[in-house]
C-alpha cells in the first residue's frame, strides 16, 4: 500500500505535542479521495492510471495487494467515467475489472453486489459503443455477468432478508435475459461477417 509522510502541526521534524507519531512515520493514503481530485485530470489520464493499476494487480496475481490494485483500477475507471460520461472505455473497463474482482477476490455478498454493478456497466457501455464490434463485445460480457448472477443466486449466496429477496426477484431470471442477449450478439456477429 502506498504511504506518505505524516505532516505535524508544530514542525516537519517534530511530532505534534501529545502525539505518539515519530518524525517520518508513514500513514496510508486514502485512495477513495482520488475521485475528489478528478477535475485536475482528464478522462484519458484516469483511463491510463486505471490500466496501470490493473497491470500492477496482474503482476501480483493473488492476495491483498492484487485486490487493492484492482479496487484502485475500478476507482480510476469511475473517475474517467465521471470526467466523460460518454466514455465507452471507462464503463467497459470498470465492468470488466469488477467482474474479475468478484470472481476471484470478494466474499459472496460483496461479489454479488459487484456482479450486479458489472452487469449494469456492461449494459450501459453497450449503449455507448461507437461500433457494432464494441457493442457486441459489451453485450456478450453483459450476458456473462447475467449468467454469473444467476449462478450466484442458485448457489444460495444471500441470507434471505427482505432486501435480498427483492434482488433475487429482480435478477433471478437473469439467465433468461442472458439467452436473449446472446442471441442478439450472434445476429450482430453474423451481420459483421
Amino acid at each position: 500500500q502506498y504511504t506518505m509522510p505524516k505532516a505535524t502541526s508544530s514542525s516537519r521534524n517534530k511530532p505534534a505535542k501529545g502525539s505518539n507519531n515519530r518524525p517520518g512515520k508513514l500513514i496510508p493514503i486514502n485512495f477513495s479521495n482520488c475521485l475528489a481530485s478528478r477535475p485536475a485530470h482528464t478522462s484519458d489520464d484516469w483511463l491510463d492510471e486505471g490500466n496501470a493499476q490493473e497491470s500492477s494487480a496482474e503482476r501480483y496475481q493473488f492476495g491483498k495487494k492484487a485486490e487493492n490494485h484492482y479496487q484502485q483500477s475500478i476507482l480510476c475507471f469511475a473517475a474517467a467515467a465521471s470526467c466523460d460520461p460518454t466514455s465507452f472505455s471507462a464503463l467497459y473497463n470498470s465492468a470488466r475489472v469488477r467482474l474479475g474482482l468478484c470472481s476471484e477476490f470478494l466474499k459472496k455478498k460483496e461479489a454479488f453486489e459487484a456482479n450486479v454493478e458489472a452487469a449494469k456497466e456492461f449494459n450501459k457501455a453497450s449503449l455507448l459503443a461507437s461500433d457494432n464490434v464494441d457493442k457486441a463485445d459489451s453485450l456478450f460480457n453483459y450476458a456473462v455477468a447475467l449468467i454469473e448472477l444467476y449462478d450466484r443466486i442458485e448457489d444460495g449466496i444471500l441470507d434471505g432478508t427482505v432486501a435480498e429477496e427483492a434482488l433475487i426477484e429482480k435478477w433471478g431470471k437473469s439467465n433468461l435475459e442472458a439467452k436473449v442477449v446472446l442471441e442478439h450478439v450472434i445476429v450482430m456477429q453474423r451481420l459483421e461477417l
